[in-house]
Formats: C-alpha cells, structure tokens, sequence
C-alpha cells in the first residue's frame, strides 16, 4: 500500500468513531428542522396529511399533530443523545413509513408534493428527490440502532450515573410518547370547539336564484344573496350593485384558495374603483383551517359571506370547483368566471375589463 493511501486509511479509522455522532446530529437537525416547519404552521400539516388519502377524516387531525409532535421528539432526543437507540428506532421506522407513503403516492399520481417539510402538499406529484431522500436516513438510522450514539451524547454520561439517573433513557421517551398520544387526540378537539362558526344556519342565508349544475354564465345577472358575515354583520350582494366588483366563492381548505386569493386581494388594490366580497363554503367537508385562520394567515380583510350549512349558496352559484371567481360588472351581469388558480396577469386583465 503506498503511503498516501496509508494516510488515508490511517485518517478514517480516527473519525470513524465519530461517524455516529455525525449522523446522530444530521438526523436530529433534520427532524427537528421538519417538526418545528409543521408546527409553525399546523393546517398545511393537516392538509398535506389529507393530501396522501390514507388516514380517514376523522383521524387527520390526530395523525397531523401525532407525526409533526413525535418528529421534534425525535429529533431532540438525537440532538441530545439521550435514548438514542430508540429515538434513532423512532426514526427508522418513520422514515420506512414515509418511503412507503410516497411510493403509493407516486403510483397513484397524486397531485400533491411531499409536504415532509412545512407545506400543504399541494403539487404536481411526488418528485423522485422525495423518494431518493428517505432509503439514506432509513439506512442512518438503522446505523445509529446497530452502534449506539457516539462520542458527546447524555446516553455515555448516564452510563456511568446511579441507576435512578439512568433510567432516565427510558422513562423520558416514555413519558413524552405518551404527551404526544395524549395531545393528538385531545388537542384538535379542544382547538375545534374554539373556533368560529364556519358556516350559517340554512334560515339565516337567502338566496334569489335556483340551485345550478354548472356556474354562471357570462352575460347573466349575478343572483342577490345575504348571509351572515364572517367577523359579524351581514354581508349583502345588494350593498355591491352598481359598481363593478369581483366575487370569490372559496374554501378554507382548498390549496388553489391558498395561492388566488393573496394574488386577487393585491390586484384588487390597484383597481380601487372595483369592490372585492367573498363566500366560504363547504368549510366543513375536509380538514383545513377555519375561514377565520385562513383569513389572518394571510393577511386578508375583505368582506366574507358565511354560506349555510346546505351550502344554498355555492348551489345557486353552480360552485363545482375551488377558487369560483366572477367579475361583474356594474350593471350586475357576469364578464368572466374562472375556476380554479389563474396566472396574477390574468387576474388583473380581468379585473381592468370589469373596471373600464
């Protein structure tokens, strides 16, 4: 053997003993990274989840909170190196999970995106990338298992502390397994039964037109309706006749919602003479945030109509996809109506016919 080839040999059997404290702290960075993304956040975690068509609705929300609660876990025990065989365990089976759900996923040809970090799952498919990362953080963390937790970790310290210090390696992934069970199935519960109505009793909306299989069609008047408004009031398609305006049928959960509506509110600001109202609909039907969330998430303020529970309204307006969008004009007839995200240039080409 030469001698740089020594040399090189000679350098790896030095780090070597290193090479699980180096995964230990990739891994764990990369958990908590994850978790901590989700949990700023939590609606596009529960929208991403719903996104994969696996868990029941009623389990969404549980299943959200569940994964993004243990991910921090995880990857804090890692971080710290404390239980690290059975946070890294933790980790290998996550990580054999996720690789199974994307695959389905990319089978299926769901038209989501990963969403392991942050994000609603909104997309064009799982991308090959998603599928890549997961057999090498598999294959760390079963390392991890296999050789233990390496230099610099609270799992070597208590090695040599008095049994009642040492059981700490197992009590404390215990105790916070259990909190995390614990507030994944009590949490959404107690979160749901604060949030605002999300939608209004059938008695206190009216609505002029009939119930239609398709929306409006261009040149026909927009029917009048009243229903209770989001944040109090009334809001009533009266108080918008004679002048131009653009009304947006959306629901709280709708990832096309989440892109069109930041877009329509800006260009609307620039066509001050063309009033901007809203209807939420069909809140209820999958898990999302409340209108009330999606609103201040992103920074919304325009009027916003409460459609009743047998959503008579997103009926009367032929509502068969999410965002609706009408443009009126100010004798109260329909220009265009789009359905569902559209480039912010053709928002404002529409928005400057009706204002013309």
């Amino acid at each position: 053997m030469s001698n740089d080839g020594a040399r090189l040999t000679l350098w790896v059997l030095k780090l070597r003993p290193f090479l699980p404290f180096a995964l230990r702290v990739a891994l764990g960075g990369l958990f908590l990274y994850a978790g901590v993304q989700k949990a700023l956040d939590l609606s596009d975690a529960v929208l991403a989840v719903h996104g994969y068509a696996l868990a029941p609705s009623l389990l969404v929300h549980p299943v959200a909170l569940g994964l993004t609660l243990l991910e921090i876990t995880l990857g804090t025990l890692l971080l710290l190196g404390l239980s690290t065989r059975f946070a890294a365990g933790g980790i290998a089976v996550l990580a054999a999970l996720f690789l199974v759900v994307l695959v389905q996923a990319k089978v299926r040809g769901l038209d989501i995106s990963c969403g392991c970090f942050g994000g609603n799952g909104a997309g064009n498919g799982v991308s090959w990338l998603d599928l890549l990362r997961e057999p090498p953080i598999l294959a760390a963390a079963l390392y991890l298992v296999w050789r233990g937790p390496g230099p610099f970790a609270l799992d070597r310290l208590l090695s040599h502390a008095p049994a009642s210090e040492r059981e700490l390696k197992v009590g404390v992934p215990l105790v916070l397994i259990f909190l995390i069970v614990l507030a994944s199935l009590v949490v959404p519960g107690l979160t749901g039964a604060l949030d605002l109505p999300q939608a209004a009793a059938p008695d206190q909306v009216s609505v002029s037109g009939p119930a239609r299989s398709a929306p409006l069609p261009v040149g026909s008047t927009v029917p009048d309706f009243a229903a209770p408004g989001l944040f109090g009031g009334t809001v009533s398609w009266r108080a918008y006749q004679g002048a131009p305006a653009v009304l947006v049928i959306w629901a709280p959960w709708c990832p096309e919602c989440r892109q069109q509506l930041p877009s329509l509110a800006q260009v609307s600001n620039d066509f001050p003479g063309v009033r901007l109202v809203s209807i939420v609909t069909a809140a209820d039907e999958l898990p999302g945030p409340t209108p009330e969330q999606f609103m201040q998430s992103h920074g919304l303020s325009f009027p916003v109509a409460l459609d009743a529970t047998d959503e008579r309204l997103s009926d009367a307006f032929g509502v068969r996809g999410f965002p609706t969008i009408y443009y009126v004009r100010s004798d109260g007839t329909v220009s265009q109506v789009t359905v569902g995200a559209v480039p912010e240039a053709a928002v404002r080409a529409s928005i400057r016919a009706i204002a013309e």
